[in-house]
């Protein structure tokens, strides 16, 4: 009888148990937790294919807008600033990159930083990928004085 439970039990279960990997997959981090004004910080993507030959992916950074991108400081695949987009060629065993760096612009306070990736490859696949960096620092209120 216990036999015939887990015989059921693994017919149950088999779909869980053969996951396919998505044929495009990418994943981005900020290298940091927290930032204030003036401050700078890099994102990094990575970006993984099932595919056994050379794909062509994009990776197009959607930056918050209280960021600007350091065309000078980035991998060279990457090119613009708003958006930054990254090409480069991937396959199964061999994933791609790419890091920029960006700094918060003077005098932004509030919620986080919130920025995304959308990874593109050349056979139709697609990704995407988003991360919060927390923000430091007081926003002053100022509010208008009511006179009679």
């Amino acid at each position: 009888m216990a036999l015939l439970g887990f015989a059921l039990f693994l017919a149950r279960c088999a779909g869980f148990a053969s996951a396919v990997e998505p044929p495009l997959r990418g994943d981005m981090v900020a290298w940091t937790g927290e930032a204030g004004a003036g401050t700078t910080f890099s994102y990094s993507v990575a970006v993984f294919s099932t595919a056994a030959t050379s794909a062509l992916a994009t990776v197009t950074f959607n930056l918050d807008r209280r960021l600007t991108a350091l065309p000078d400081h980035r991998t060279d695949n990457c090119v613009g600033t708003r958006p930054v987009v990254c090409s480069f060629s991937i396959y199964a065993d061999h994933p791609g990159s790419a890091t920029i760096t960006v700094r918060v612009n003077p005098g932004v306070c509030g919620l986080p930083l919130t920025s995304s990736a959308t990874i593109r490859d050349d056979r139709g696949s697609f990704s995407a990928d988003s991360t919060s960096v927390g923000l430091w620092g007081r926003c002053s209120l100022y509010l208008p004085v009511a006179r009679k």
